[in-house]
């Protein structure tokens, strides 16, 4: 299995060169990071779109990043006096789960590269959909391709 690794950040400038990495791709990782609800919603305003574009048919693994986050973000909740600004909104684990649903991801996985929690079960997760999916058309080198974005 060939296990490709992209990351475009979501720049302007990497859309069309993107765009060449989805041939023969059976599965997408779409990762947000907790701190970023930004992030989130770009799975479903913007990726989902570029997916089903270039690439209908991969199978999707949604991987919350930096899950440490919400542990530290807990931590100063309960420290933090009223009249403090509340700490920086955190996607709570529902949420990520909500979006996997809605937008049909096969699986729904949360890691911390910092805390090394996680990680390699994501690309494992990834690396077992992959195995699962039928080629669409046959590849001269017959290996399979993950994607992550």
């Amino acid at each position: 299995m060939e296990l490709s690794l992209w990351d475009t950040a979501g720049q302007e400038e990497f859309d069309r060169l993107r765009a060449l990495s989805y041939d023969d791709t059976q599965v997408i990782m779409l990762c947000f990071s907790v701190d970023s609800k930004d992030s989130l919603e770009n799975i479903e305003s913007k990726w989902l779109a570029e997916i089903a574009e270039h690439c209908a048919g991969a199978k999707i693994v949604l991987v919350a990043l930096k899950c440490d986050l919400r542990e530290e973000t807990d931590e100063k909740d309960g420290d933090t006096p009223d009249t403090q600004p509340p700490a920086k909104t955190i996607v709570k684990y529902n949420q990520g789960l909500a979006v996997a649903k809605r937008i049909g991801a096969l699986r729904y996985l949360e890691c911390s590269a910092m805390r090394n929690r996680g990680v390699n079960e994501a690309f494992t997760e990834a690396a077992r959909v992959a195995l699962t999916v039928k080629p669409q058309r046959s590849s001269d080198s017959g290996v399979g391709k993950c994607v992550i974005l």
